[in-house]
């Protein structure tokens, strides 16, 4: 964690101008928080049978995720 996190802020170094360098905290503070809610949010819906079947699939299955065998 404290690797990613300096890599984070050497990143925000680097892309954010002189101006908005004191920004770079509530970057990382609202793209981590967007991460963890777009991956759990993510996670559940590919595991429902009805959002596999509505959004990603010509057939419907009675399972969320892939196929069974595959």
């Amino acid at each position: 964690m404290a690797t990613q996190d300096i890599a984070v802020d050497g990143w925000a170094l680097t892309m954010l101008s002189r101006e908005n360098v004191g920004l770079a905290s509530t970057c990382n503070t609202i793209g981590q928080t967007l991460g963890y809610f777009l991956a759990h949010v993510g996670f559940l819906a590919l595991n429902s049978a009805e959002t596999c079947n509505r959004f990603l699939r010509r057939e419907s299955l009675d399972q969320g995720g892939s196929k069974p065998g595959r």
